[in-house]
């Protein structure tokens, strides 16, 4: 697995407010939660828990992060937010009624064991999202391990018997593909 650090979070959040890739995807997001609580693998600064209570008040929105160099952060947007594995989370089987990774699949390299961890502790829906083709050129971090298309990016799905729908978000500097589980 690759993974980012403080200050590239901070760069990379700064593309959050100049391009609307970031916010066209977070919005086909958003409107998939079903329920009350989230849990964001991967959540980075936490901007994306962040924007969601700011719509929603009411939501119980939980991070995991690899460490917490964003401590300070999450604290001032008042996320909770705890360092865990997200290849085996330390959370009861459906602790949260919508769990949801915004472009972290690409930088693992085992997406299917994560993937299934996500069903796991979700009671209702899983989305998951993906930049489409090869945006290393784009990326302010460490490089994709992997490159998602369609085809590849819903076989990541094929093992679990649940709905899959993958939606396509489409912008001229980052696409990005989004799939939402159904339980």
């Amino acid at each position: 697995m690759t993974s980012y650090d403080a200050a590239q979070l901070a760069e990379s959040e700064q593309g959050w407010y100049f391009f609307d890739a970031a916010w066209k995807n977070w919005r086909v997001m958003f409107s998939n939660i079903s329920g009350n609580s989230i849990l964001d693998l991967g959540c980075g600064s936490g901007i994306g828990l962040s924007l969601a209570k700011v719509f929603r008040p009411h939501l119980s929105v939980t991070g995991v992060e690899m460490d917490s160099g964003y401590a300070k952060t999450w604290e001032s947007r008042g996320i909770n937010v705890v360092e865990d594995d997200i290849f085996n989370l330390s959370f009861p089987d459906q602790s949260f009624d919508t769990v949801w990774s915004s472009h972290v699949i690409e930088h693992l390299i085992e997406p299917k064991q994560m993937i299934a961890e996500s069903i796991r502790v979700a009671r209702h829906r899983v989305i998951h999202s993906v930049p489409v083709g090869n945006v290393d050129d784009k990326n302010m971090g460490t490089p994709h391990i992997e490159i998602y298309n369609r085809i590849n990016f819903s076989k990541l799905f094929s093992d679990f018997d649940y709905k899959l729908s993958i939606f396509y978000v489409e912008d001229a500097y980052m696409s990005s593909f989004v799939a939402v589980v159904e339980k």
